[in-house]
C-alpha cells in the first residue's frame, strides 16, 4: 500500500466584478443622536419639573410659610397659565429629539423653531419673575442670593437654545440634514469638502 498525498489546496483567487466594487459609504457622524438624546433627556425633565414646581407655587401661595415674604395677587394665576407654554415648549423638543436621533430633516427644523420659541418664553418669565422680585423687596443677602440665583438659572436656560441656533446653522449640519432629505449616502461633516 503506498499512501497518496492529497493535492495541494488552489489558491484563493480575489474576487473577479464585472463592475467597480460598490462604494463605501461615510461614516455616520454621531452628533444627531448626541444632540437628539440630550433634547429627550431636557424635556423628559420639564414634563417632571413643571407639575412639581406649579403645586410648590400653589403650596407657598396658598399656605405660606411663617415670616416668607408676599406673593402678589397674579403669581398663582402666571404660574398656572405659565405651564401650559412650558410643557407645549417640552412637547416639541422631545419631538424633535425622537425625529433628530432618527434622522429625519424635520428635527432639525423642529430644534430651530423651538431655540426661538423657548428663548421668547425665558425673556417673559425672566421679566416675570423680576417684578415678583420687586414686589417682595428683598433687601440683604436673601435679595443678593434671589439675583444671583435668576443669573445663573437665566443662563443655564439660554444655553441649550442658543447653542442649537448655532449648531443648526453651520454649514456642514445643513449638508448633512440636505442628504437626509434626498436620501442619499450619510455625509461626514469631519471629512474635507
Amino acid at each position: 500500500m503506498t499512501q497518496q498525498t492529497p493535492p495541494p489546496a488552489p489558491a484563493p483567487v480575489p474576487p473577479q466584478w464585472s463592475q467597480a466594487p460598490p462604494a463605501r459609504q461615510a461614516a455616520q457622524s454621531g452628533w444627531p443622536i448626541a444632540v437628539g438624546v440630550v433634547s429627550i433627556i431636557l424635556a423628559s425633565l420639564r414634563f417632571i419639573c413643571v407639575p412639581i414646581g406649579l403645586l410648590g407655587t400653589h403650596t407657598a401661595v396658598k399656605n405660606p410659610p411663617a415670616g416668607a415674604p408676599a406673593f402678589p395677587d397674579w403669581w398663582l394665576t402666571y404660574a398656572t397659565l405659565g405651564a401650559v407654554p412650558a410643557t407645549l415648549l417640552g412637547v416639541l423638543l422631545l419631538v424633535a429629539g425622537i425625529m433628530l436621533c432618527r434622522r429625519r430633516p424635520a428635527g432639525r427644523t423642529a430644534h430651530v423653531v423651538w431655540a426661538p420659541l423657548e428663548l421668547l418664553w425665558r425673556v417673559v418669565d425672566i421679566v416675570c419673575v423680576v417684578q415678583l422680585m420687586r414686589f417682595q423687596r428683598g433687601s440683604g443677602p436673601e435679595h443678593l442670593g434671589q439675583q444671583v440665583g435668576l443669573l445663573i438659572g437665566t443662563l443655564i436656560a439660554v444655553a441649550y437654545p442658543l447653542f442649537i441656533l448655532i449648531w443648526m446653522s453651520r454649514d456642514r449640519v445643513r449638508a448633512e440634514v440636505a442628504a437626509w432629505r434626498a436620501g442619499g449616502a450619510p455625509v461626514n461633516p469631519y471629512q474635507s469638502p
